[in-house]
């Protein structure tokens, strides 16, 4: 049985691409806590202020009041932004929205060279499970395992 394209397959007088993963294999940013995203960010190759920046950022943006975390951002902020919003204060419902929030660049989100970026690491859905079949070695890291066992689970 022949195999289906995925990459540049003709749409009438377009294209598209597809891909298929797995969503338990990436950690759930509206249910992890503050220790296992500093985690992923540091294995994403963060430093130390900017995962602080991310991750007070996205706590405020999920939270449902205005008060600001020392390294996060609020409303208030988003609003002197060109093009003004407001923080959800609530889940987000798309990963691609920790573009909106402060500290994520699109760098950050996407990856550059031996860094993974968020979009392949994180998800917005489902249980605050990870399957370990299925996970990259940054998101098994991000849930406290060492070395060893990462590569025992990768190999």
């Amino acid at each position: 049985m022949a195999r289906l394209p995925r990459q540049h397959v003709p749409l009438g007088a377009g294209e598209f691409s597809y891909r298929i993963s797995d969503e338990e294999a990436r950690i759930n940013v509206n249910t992890a806590g503050p220790d296992r995203l500093e985690r992923l960010l540091a294995t994403a190759g963060l430093d130390k202020q900017t995962r602080d920046t991310i991750i007070d950022s996205l706590q405020d943006w999920k939270d449902a009041d205005d008060l600001r975390r020392i390294n996060g951002a609020e409303s208030e902020e988003y609003l002197k932004q060109p093009v003004p919003y407001r923080a959800r204060n609530g889940a987000l419902q798309d990963a691609a929205e920790l573009l909106q929030i402060h500290g994520v660049t699109r760098d950050i989100y996407r990856g550059v060279q031996d860094h993974p970026g968020l979009a392949d690491l994180v998800t917005v859905v489902g249980r605050d499970t990870v399957n370990m079949n299925t996970a990259p070695a940054p998101v098994l890291t991000s849930l406290g395992l060492s070395d060893a066992e990462v590569a025992e689970i990768t190999s």
